[in-house]
């Protein structure tokens, strides 16, 4: 059971296909040039897992090193840190959800279930999220509501604002998501956010398959 993508169990070739796969904002284009030799050239070096890579990327001393050892450009591989940082969006605070109830999110903050990590990992499954209804006193739908609110900001790019959207328009989880169509995404989330005002940027197809390809690859483990 993961909340986010588990680096640990991921090879290079996760990257490969979804940098190539994925459709990258315009600043992120850079990184499928050369991909295939430059994940190569890491695998010579002892790199397996997006987790190793990620691990020296994390500071700017190894990814010099790095940088050294394999010929690959500096900037390339400060760009490269960056998008993997965006593989594992923060947890977001339950008190940023618009339109749930605050006694629950309090109650829950109060035993210090705070964030959508927490409260995803501690009630993502019936039986769990059952028990922790009952030992806290809070209404069952509610809650249910508010993990799956926890579970949609998984998705990089939703914010709390933005799940809810969703969550209104009839997605529940990253996984009605990932078997949504985008087109479909956007007159269901455009038409909720006309009668709640609550999102003031342009909703696109474009974006809308961005979130769909994203909750494509991420666990679909939440039950309802």
């Amino acid at each position: 059971m993961s909340y986010y993508l588990d680096f640990t169990v991921l090879g290079l070739d996760f990257l490969r296909t979804r940098l190539l796969g994925e459709d990258l904002i315009p600043s992120q284009l850079p990184l499928r040039e050369g991909l295939t030799e430059k994940l190569r050239t890491l695998r010579t070096v002892g790199i397996k897992t997006v987790s190793d890579l990620n691990t020296i990327l994390k500071k700017e001393t190894s990814m010099k090193t790095l940088s050294k050892e394999t010929g690959i450009q500096l900037d390339y591989l400060k760009l490269l840190a960056r998008v993997l940082r965006g593989y594992t969006p923060k947890s977001v605070m339950l008190s940023d959800f618009p339109k749930v109830d605050t006694k629950v999110t309090n109650t829950l903050m109060g035993h210090g279930i705070r964030d959508s990590y927490s409260l995803w990992t501690a009630a993502a499954h019936v039986k769990t999220r059952t028990k922790l209804a009952k030992e806290m006193a809070l209404p069952p739908t509610e809650l249910c509501t508010i993990v799956c609110l926890s579970d949609l900001c998984r998705i990089q790019w939703v914010s709390p604002l933005f799940s809810r959207l969703i969550f209104d328009a009839g997605y529940k989880t990253v996984q009605d998501v990932a078997s949504a169509h985008a087109e479909d995404l956007v007159v269901g989330v455009s038409t909720v956010n006309k009668k709640e005002n609550l999102f003031k940027g342009k909703i696109g197809a474009r974006d809308m398959g961005r979130l769909v390809y994203i909750a494509s690859i991420l666990p679909h483990e939440l039950e309802l």
